[in-house]
């Protein structure tokens, strides 16, 4: 018994040491021995390693930029929520026996709450884009 073959077209396998083409697919000069098909689709160490290499330069290539646009999106957010959140509201006018009551505006509790939120949202967001972008620079030195 011969070690099996495989043919490099169509898969079928022969125990035909000699024979050079496939006798399912006529291709010729196809055949190759499952070892050294094993050893040729197997990529060498050095190679995994760099190609591990390349596919962490490309993941963190964006880091940097992602970064930035989170600590501008983050400085904005608090100039937003603290220069021009409106936490008023207008109060209705009423007539009471004659007597105009109520009129202008006052300060809503929840829009209170929601413009502090949002600076403290703000803060966070550039917090966190300030930390990417210092694990992005670490990244980029190794």
């Amino acid at each position: 018994m011969g070690k099996n073959r495989e043919c490099a077209k169509c898969g079928s396998l022969t125990e035909d040491v000699d024979a050079k083409d496939c006798k399912f697919c006529k291709a010729k000069a196809s055949l190759v021995s499952r070892e050294v098909k094993k050893e040729l689709n197997q990529p060498k160490k050095q190679d995994q390693r760099e190609n591990h290499q390349s596919i962490m330069t490309k993941k963190f290539a964006l880091l940097p930029s992602i970064a930035a646009l989170i600590i501008i999106g983050g400085i904005l957010a608090v100039i937003y929520f603290a220069m021009f959140f409106d936490t008023s509201v207008e109060v209705p006018t009423t007539t009471v026996f004659g007597q105009t009551i109520g009129g202008g505006r006052v300060n809503n509790l929840g829009l209170m709450s929601d413009r502090s939120n949002g600076i403290i949202i703000g803060i966070g967001a550039a917090i966190f884009g300030l930390i990417l972008s210092i694990v992005a620079k670490s990244k980029s030195k190794e």
